[in-house]
C-alpha cells in the first residue's frame, strides 16, 4: 500500500533519518509528490518525486527506509514504491527518472527496478538559502 506524504508521515521519515544519522530536511523543502510504501500498517520506504518544470526530467530522491524493516520487508515495499513512483510520473509527462546515490545496495535495488547506472562518484552539495520573514 501507498500512502501520500503527510505531516505525520513527515515525522516518522524525520526519525528514520535521525537513525541512519542522515540529516533533516526541513518539511517546506521536500517534494509535494512523497509517498510511503506499508506492508500491512507498517511503513517501510519512503521516497520523493520531483518533476523540473521546464523538462520532461524528473527526479526519485530523498528515498530513506524503516530501519526496523528487515531486507525482505524493502525489498518488496521497494518495488511497490518505484512501480507507484513511475506510473505517477507517466501520468504527469516525465519521460525519464534520475536517483542520485552512492551507496551499492541502494544502486542494487534500483537496478533491479528498471534503472540504469550512468555517473559513478558523484557528490551532491546542497546550500539553503534564507528568504526574508514576509
Amino acid at each position: 500500500m501507498i500512502k501520500q506524504f503527510d505531516n505525520e508521515l513527515y515525522q516518522t521519515i524525520c526519525s528514520w533519518w535521525q537513525s541512519h544519522k542522515w540529516p533533516i530536511l526541513p518539511q517546506e523543502t521536500l517534494p509535494k509528490r512523497g509517498y510511503v510504501a506499508f506492508i500491512g500498517e507498517k511503513p517501510i520506504i519512503a521516497g520523493f518525486l520531483l518533476k523540473y518544470e521546464d523538462s520532461h526530467m524528473g527526479v526519485f530522491t530523498f528515498p530513506v527506509a524503516n530501519p526496523e524493516a528487515n531486507h525482505d520487508e524493502r525489498t518488496v515495499a521497494f518495488k511497490e514504491l518505484i512501480d507507484h513512483v513511475s506510473k505517477v510520473s507517466e501520468e504527469i509527462g516525465i519521460k525519464a527518472l534520475i536517483t542520485p546515490t552512492n551507496n551499492k545496495s541502494f544502486g542494487n535495488r534500483l537496478e533491479i527496478n528498471g534503472f540504469k547506472k550512468h555517473d559513478e562518484n558523484v557528490i551532491h552539495y546542497m546550500k539553503e538559502i534564507l528568504c526574508p520573514q514576509h
